[in-house]
């Protein structure tokens, strides 16, 4: 799915394309129990791109789905340390 193909893509230092794939996950199943996994790792995505601001929207978005999720909490923290 769109998911394993980010994370290949995340693995292949293709951050662009890995978004491109976990933006394609949101899309594809919004209302998915794992959306918070597709926020989250095209947050990490945003993050090795320096796109700080993006990474902190997405890591929110990860947080409104599922406030448990700790990978997204680290992700906001480090976007927002980066935003200063």
């Amino acid at each position: 799915g769109f998911k394993e193909k980010g994370n290949d893509h995340m693995r292949a230092r293709k951050f662009g394309h890995a978004i491109a794939m976990y933006t394609a996950a949101i899309d594809a199943c919004p209302d998915s129990p794992n959306v918070h996994v597709y926020y989250s790792n095209r947050a990490a995505a945003q993050l090795r791109m320096k796109s700080y601001a993006e990474a902190e929207s997405d890591a929110r978005a990860a947080l409104d789905a599922n406030p448990a999720y700790d990978k997204a909490r680290t992700r906001l923290g480090t976007a927002l340390r980066h935003l200063g």
